[in-house]
């Protein structure tokens, strides 16, 4: 008997160190799959936004040496995108310097120089500036969707391909496209089979490069909507200026940059956005002031974090400096265009600093950036 209570005795103990041993397993996986989950499923809080800054010079300082003090000032606040432009108009093969309205060989500030400083960039390679077909004369007047058209404007890419390495990030296919079909409503679809066979001839041997085409928020959350939508259906990524006036450049308030920015994260749909162009002007006759200009960026900024680098990875602010007087008439004088262009500058065009670029730095680092 006292054997048999022993064997039962020991019988217990080993079946309790079992099932100790099972619960204890239990434990240690149910805590090992909660923290892969955690794992897989917590994204990156790290905010990695690309601010970059419009350089564009006017013609009476576009020197290699400005050029150069531009980018310096703007990579020591923290810029580390650039946005330049290639442009098919002036279909000019010195590709070492850009954007191409201030094109010569011995000045400029282009695609293989922002490269080899490291800046990551937005390309742009315009069929259509804004209003402008943007094609040269053999093929100005074709349909965007010829043979002919598409075999020039790869000949075109041809040329520009070699020079895009992976610190290219992105390629449009035009500038402000929309305000161009606004006089050329027939064109959509045209133009629409043009860029989506540029970018399958980009992507065919630059495969990182993600593609799209740029139009300003106001068509494109307006009444060119739809065809916005539609021109974007197989581009990678969705590029947009962004200027808040309704169109004839009297300044909404500042405060509606952040429903503003909603509102593009919506119409991008899955797509990251990019902004190309992102501004606000100075001129106090355009409901402006460096005030106003400051509180744009400060809050669209703020906007930004809070959004995210995921869904809105490159932002450009549109610029600087501002223009002189030979670009546009800057004058109190001239049209409410011209006043606003010539206004849009973080520093005015004799080098006076605006409120913005004094603030500017001390904003970037407090939403994480350079990160």
């Amino acid at each position: 008997m006292a054997r048999i209570s022993q064997i039962k005795g020991a019988s217990s103990r080993g079946e309790f160190m079992k099932r100790y041993l099972i619960i204890i397993l239990s434990i240690v996986i149910v805590i090992s799959c909660q923290k892969k989950k955690e794992e897989t499923t917590t994204p990156s809080t790290t905010f990695q936004g690309l601010f970059s800054m419009s350089m564009n010079l006017s013609a009476v300082d576009a020197s290699d040496a400005n050029y150069q003090t531009e980018y310096t000032a703007g990579y020591n606040i923290g810029m580390r995108g650039a946005q330049t432009v290639i442009s098919w108009c002036t279909e000019n093969t010195d590709f070492n310097y850009a954007p191409a309205q201030f094109l010569s060989t011995n000045n400029g500030y282009g695609l293989t120089r922002l490269s080899s400083q490291g800046f990551k960039i937005l390309l742009t390679i315009p069929i259509i500036a804004i209003t402008t077909k943007c094609a040269p004369p053999r093929v100005a007047a074709d349909a965007f969707n010829t043979t002919a058209m598409k075999t020039a404007y790869r000949a075109f890419l041809d040329q520009i391909l070699p020079s895009i390495d992976t610190n290219v990030l992105y390629v449009s296919f035009g500038n402000e496209v929309d305000d161009y079909f606004a006089t050329h409503p027939t064109e959509w679809t045209a133009y629409k089979e043009l860029i989506e066979d540029a970018a399958s001839y980009v992507k065919a041997s630059k495969s990182w490069v993600k593609v799209g085409v740029t139009t300003t928020f106001k068509g494109a959350s307006g009444t060119h909507q739809a065809n916005v939508q539609t021109l974007n259906t197989n581009m990678d990524v969705f590029i947009l200026t962004y200027y808040p006036h309704p169109g004839n450049f009297i300044m909404q308030e500042p405060t509606v940059v952040n429903a503003d920015m909603q509102t593009a994260v919506t119409l991008a749909g899955s797509k990251p956005l990019i902004y190309q162009e992102f501004g606000y002007p100075t001129q106090t006759d355009l409901n402006a002031s460096e005030a106003k200009q400051w509180q744009f960026f400060d809050l669209g900024l703020s906007e930004w974090k809070t959004i995210g680098s995921t869904k809105i990875p490159f932002l450009s602010a549109f610029k600087r400096r501002d223009y002189f007087d030979n670009i546009a008439s800057c004058s109190t004088a001239g049209t409410n265009a011209n006043k606003f262009l010539c206004s849009l500058g973080f520093v005015t065009n004799t080098q006076i600093n605006k409120t913005s670029w004094t603030n500017i730095q001390a904003k970037l680092t407090s939403i994480g950036l350079p990160y």
